[in-house]
């Protein structure tokens, strides 16, 4: 096991890209902590919660790396502080178990939100392509742990020089690249269903937002990619690493934040309706209806939610995205107007397939 032996003051602009992924790992845990509060008080934790939970802690642990890296010359140039060159063991070694971490977190990530995908969208397409893409990110997984851990042999030249190894900077440019080429396609894959849904164009902006804040992660592997192929590994590794482990760690937790924005939109929709006094609304409907409905506003008042209650598990599960959902369009005529004929006043001019329509006539009689 190989261990630091020279240590040097931090640099400031290495403290500040501390500082930045210690904000963006606390977003993380507390977007992840509502997540869970969410779920917990709707139909419980699924797959693709699982899931994140599995990458959360492991993406922590790459901050961790990063506060490890500091004081061991990261930033300063090999050249000028040759004594450095006894800590290169060490880096290499962190490097290592870093990228098998980085590996396994991200094929999380995407298979949480896959997993999401099979949960709220039922349409075959999504199903299918859904689960298509979860077999081909299993392989890419063990591919790439597979080169990342036996990129050499043995195993431990990738630290100590030793042995025989093969191309590292291809291996892991490939690695980066053929993330952000996942990312897209998954991005891309609940868009014509979005597109497809029967509500207003801001909600469908609001919902094709939240599933393409994947963008930051692409954006961000663009970066990486263009520095890390400006690492100098063999002349000046701790002076042209700094950039490339701040990026390394930002972007899986960046992935985290971005898989479970989209999961905290139940308790935006539940803020928004108190802020708007809809609860008002619904206790008064309730106290002048009577009934059933008396039960489901208890639960509304107490702030908790019933899981086995249908119309609360489509609040929780977002099965508005679904394009089977059952909808009821009223229609209003009239018979026996002036004219004597029938006027539709409220039916939509297009009912869709399979959709169940339900139309109330008033007939007008003259004394």
């Amino acid at each position: 096991m190989a261990v630091p032996v020279v240590f040097k003051p931090v640099l400031g602009y290495v403290k500040v890209e501390i500082i930045v992924n210690a904000v963006m790992v606390l977003l993380v845990l507390v977007a992840i902590a509502l997540r869970v509060a969410g779920r917990l008080n709707g139909p419980g934790l699924g797959w693709d919660d699982y899931l994140v939970l599995l990458a959360t802690p492991l993406g922590v642990g790459m901050f961790v790396c990063q506060g490890l890296f500091a004081p061991i010359g990261n930033g300063y140039n090999l050249m000028e502080y040759p004594e450095l060159a006894a800590n290169i063991p060490f880096i290499l070694q962190l490097t290592f178990f870093m990228q098998i971490i980085y590996v396994i977190l991200l094929a999380a990530v995407k298979a949480s939100m896959l997993n999401f995908f099979l949960r709220v969208f039922a349409t075959p397409f999504m199903q299918k392509a859904s689960k298509i893409c979860l077999v081909f990110l299993a392989l890419w997984a063990i591919a790439y742990l597979c080169s990342c851990i036996f990129l050499c042999n043995p195993i431990s030249g990738q630290w100590t020089g030793e042995g025989k190894c093969g191309a590292y900077m291809p291996m892991i440019q490939s690695l980066i690249v053929t993330n952000a080429v996942g990312d897209v396609i998954i991005m891309a894959l609940p868009m014509k269903t979005i597109w497809s849904l029967q509500t207003r164009t801001t909600d469908k902006i609001g919902i094709t937002s939240c599933f393409a804040l994947g963008i930051a992660c692409v954006i961000c592997a663009i970066f990486r990619i263009y520095y890390i192929s400006n690492v100098a590994l063999s002349s000046n590794v701790t002076g042209t690493m700094s950039t490339t482990i701040f990026l390394f760690i930002l972007e899986p937790n960046l992935a985290i934040l971005c898989v479970s924005i989209p999961m905290l939109r139940p308790l935006y929709s539940r803020y928004r309706e108190r802020t708007r006094g809809a609860s008002k609304l619904h206790e008064y409907t309730d106290e002048h209806t009577g009934g059933s409905r008396n039960k489901p506003s208890a639960q509304r008042s107490n702030g908790r939610i019933n899981p086995n209650d249908p119309d609360n598990i489509t609040t929780w599960e977002m099965d508005d995205y679904r394009q089977d959902t059952t909808k009821f369009y009223p229609a209003v005529s009239t018979d026996g107007d002036e004219s004597g004929s029938e006027k539709n006043l409220t039916n939509p001019s297009h009912v869709p397939k399979n959709a169940i329509a339900i139309e109330t006539k008033w007939e007008v009689t003259r004394d």
